[in-house]
């Protein structure tokens, strides 16, 4: 198998072998689309300048990933286990919906900058149940993620089971 890598994507004869080691440019775009489950594999860069999640039966992060330019999910739940998704401060986020987001199953973290206009964190677990924080002081870092337990005991029984955890990072 032939193949090429760089800003402008990859160039292959043949297909991507999901063996080995393979790390392609912190300078390219990721594409995961189709309609089976995907796993984004070792050949994710822990930076990236675009990626895009467009798979109806999802994508499950095998990595922590900083994006530089867009993070763009439009399709699909994005499952991003115990790693963290890092949105730089100059990148966007967007395309994201009910059915378009993403997923804390584990320990890991979607990150963004926050200032003064209002950042929506797209996450779930289970069911799409977002964030949106401004933050009326210096603009910061926070991660957030949603769990299905309650580290304290509810007051009472009238509550969602959801616990989002909020950390500013200063």
């Amino acid at each position: 198998i032939g193949s090429s890598g760089g800003i402008s994507g990859i160039s292959l004869t043949g297909n991507i072998q999901n063996t080995g080691t393979r790390i392609f440019s912190s300078e390219a775009n990721y594409f995961y689309n189709g309609s089976v489950p995907q796993i984004t594999g070792d050949g994710l860069n822990p930076i990236v300048n675009n990626i895009t999640f467009s798979n109806s039966s999802g994508v499950t992060l095998s990595g922590s990933v900083a994006v530089n330019g867009l993070a763009f999910v439009n399709q699909g739940i994005v499952d991003i286990g115990n790693f963290n998704l890092i949105i730089n401060p100059a990148a966007s986020l967007t395309g994201y919906s009910s059915s378009a987001y993403f997923k804390t199953s584990g320990s890991g973290y979607l990150k963004r900058r926050v200032n003064n206009t209002p950042v929506v964190f797209p996450i779930g677990n289970g069911l799409y149940t977002p964030v949106t924080l401004n933050n009326t002081g210096n603009a910061d870092n926070f991660s957030i993620r949603l769990q299905n337990t309650l580290d304290n005991p509810a007051v009472n029984d009238q509550i969602v089971n959801k616990q989002w955890v909020i950390i500013e990072e200063i």
